[in-house]
This record gives C-alpha cells, sequence and structure tokens, in this order.
C-alpha cells in the first residue's frame, strides 16, 4: 500500500505537464535537431573550403572536390529537409490544408529518407523546393484568410459597441444639460 503521508505533486502534475506541454517538448526536440544539422553542415562547409580554395579555376579538380562535397553533405541536407518537410506537414494539417499528391507539379521527390523514431524505421517522401514553396504558399494564404475572417466578425461587432457607446455619452449629457446640473467648471 502506498503512504498517504508522502505527497508528490509531481506525481499529479505529470499527466497534465505531458498532455499540456508534450507538444512543446517534441518540438524542443527537433528544433535541436535542426540546430545540431545546421552545425554539422557548417562544419563540413569550413572542412571542404580550403579544398575549393585549392582547386581554384581547374574544372577537373573543383568536379572532384564537388563530388566528394556532395556525398559528404548529402544526408545531413536531407535531415534538414525531412525535418522542413514534417513542419510544413503538421502546419498544413491544423489549418485544414491538403498537400499535393503524389507527383503533382513535381512537388514530391522520388528519393526516399529513412528516419529512425527510436527503434523503428520510418520511409517517407521528401518535398523539392518546389513542392515547398507551394505549401508554404497555401499556409500563408489559409492565415491570411483566418484572420480576414476574424475582421469581418469583428469589424461589424466594434461599429455597433463605439455607436452604442457615443450614444450613452451624448444621453448622459443631455441628461446633465436638461436637469440643470452645473456642468464641472474649468480648471483654471
Amino acid at each position: 500500500m502506498r503512504d498517504v503521508t508522502a505527497f508528490a505533486f509531481s506525481d499529479y502534475l505529470t499527466p497534465f505537464a505531458n498532455h499540456m506541454f508534450g507538444h512543446w517538448k517534441y518540438f524542443f526536440e527537433n528544433w535541436r535537431k535542426r540546430r545540431s544539422v545546421k552545425r554539422q553542415l557548417r562544419e563540413i562547409d569550413s572542412e571542404f573550403a580550403p579544398e575549393f580554395k585549392a582547386a581554384g579555376d581547374n574544372e577537373d579538380e573543383r568536379s572532384k572536390v564537388m563530388a566528394k562535397y556532395k556525398a559528404r553533405i548529402q544526408e545531413p541536407w536531407e535531415q534538414l529537409r525531412w525535418s522542413k518537410t514534417n513542419r510544413l506537414r503538421v502546419k498544413a494539417f491544423r489549418l485544414g490544408i491538403e498537400l499535393p499528391r503524389g507527383d503533382e507539379e513535381d512537388c514530391w521527390d522520388p528519393a526516399h529518407f529513412l528516419e529512425v523514431h527510436g527503434d523503428t524505421y520510418v520511409r517517407g517522401s521528401l518535398l523539392t523546393p518546389k513542392g515547398i514553396a507551394i505549401v508554404s504558399r497555401q499556409i500563408s494564404e489559409a492565415r491570411l484568410n483566418y484572420y480576414k475572417q476574424w475582421v469581418q466578425v469583428i469589424s461589424p461587432l466594434a461599429t455597433v459597441l463605439i455607436s452604442l457607446l457615443a450614444l450613452v455619452i451624448s444621453a448622459i449629457a443631455l441628461y446633465l444639460q436638461l436637469s440643470g446640473i452645473p456642468s464641472i467648471p474649468p480648471v483654471k
């Protein structure tokens, strides 16, 4: 039997915190992962900078260095694109936007990337830069339409409230004038 006298606030807070703040933990972990991948890309860039400089204008040497560079940078770059694709998928889902299907408008990269979730591997498609631009534009338009709808609802209400306030102020001024109550003298 559990000791009733021992009170642990975390016993009561943990389910609430996981429910309320769990998604923030997920986004923070993804942010940390993106930041480390960007740092890794910068390190690779700085590692290959002297080789590109040494190759100079020699196309043969430059193409060899570029091939090594692309081979080295491919995995971190795809991780970054995978993260961007997932963020856009989540945003589109929240706003009720359908992602392009299949090979529509060349939005999806035919190459697949494996991501590790714990012990399981997930196979998914990456958005191409054109697909990212299309989905980002749709998200921006959906957000703009959302705010436009709120403005369309609030502006008539604000107009009515302001006119009612003006009516109340004028009724008070008329009452004070007709009742003969002296107005407040001006400050000298």
